[in-house]
């Protein structure tokens, strides 16, 4: 048929229409994107990861503070250490005199609050065995003599040995230097102490990894008197073999079976 003028007015309206629709979604999917875009930037800006990194740097710095060991604090931190419950230990101690030296092998095994220790040199060879309370003492071919333990006292005073106890005792301000090191020649990691008490500079180190003296020194006016070294170390079980036997007197018993 003919198309009227008013037709064509309502095709142009509809067209009109139309065009305005899809200018309407092309606007609106532009502000989405633009939006999105926005919300991303604004996400990169508060990353989580920002908060970890943070971390990472303080986390070497902790750790520095933790391994800082001085002449202030030696004391504290050998009080906090662990020993090993159970384990033999062999220690060469000199004693010098004017020129007189005499050097003594002191072995030690300790499990369960039990201690036994041998110390033998060119003269004679002296035995201890004891729970903390009691101690029985003898000589080689001599009968055991039972003692109770005096308060404070040790085996290791008893044994002739040093003991880092009397360290952490020590008024601060007989303590001149503390510091942590590493052994190259070892392997071990040792806090290191030096302190002047009664006329003599006595050095400690300990190893941070059993928790037992490695070495000790006495100096007096320049001249090393006394020196205990270790020279073996053996972490044991409770049950170990090698501790079977270690805590009975000569004739074979055990004077101490109620201990832990």
């Amino acid at each position: 048929g003919v198309t009227t003028v008013e037709d064509k007015r309502r095709d142009l309206r509809m067209l009109a229409a139309a065009c305005a629709a899809a200018l309407l979604v092309v606007a609106v999917l532009v502000l989405l994107f633009l939006s999105g875009r926005s919300g991303r930037k604004h996400d990169e800006i508060v990353l989580p990861e920002s908060r970890p990194a943070q971390e990472q740097e303080d986390q070497p710095r902790e750790e520095e503070s933790v391994l800082t060991v001085t002449a202030d604090n030696v004391q504290t931190v050998l009080q906090s250490m662990t020993r090993l419950s159970a384990f033999h230990q062999t220690f060469t101690v000199t004693r010098r005199s004017g020129t007189h030296t005499r050097t003594a092998v002191v072995d030690v095994w300790a499990s369960g609050g039990r201690v036994r220790a041998e110390s033998t040199d060119s003269f004679e060879t002296r035995y201890l065995l004891t729970d903390g309370e009691t101690v029985c003492i003898w000589y080689e071919g001599e009968t055991p003599t039972a003692f109770s333990m005096q308060d404070g006292a040790t085996y290791e005073d008893l044994a002739g040995l040093p003991t880092y106890e009397d360290i952490i005792r020590l008024p601060s301000a007989a303590i001149r230097e503390g510091g942590f090191l590493a052994d190259s020649q070892t392997g071990l990691d040792l806090v290191y102490v030096r302190a002047l008490t009664d006329g003599a500079e006595r050095q400690y180190w300990v190893s941070t990894d059993s928790g037992l003296l490695y070495r000790q020194t006495t100096t007096v006016d320049g001249t090393v008197v006394y020196e205990a070294e270790q020279t073996l170390l053996e972490p044991l079980a409770g049950e170990d073999a090698a501790l079977a036997d270690a805590f009975r007197l000569p004739d074979g018993t055990d004077p101490f079976t109620s201990a832990s």
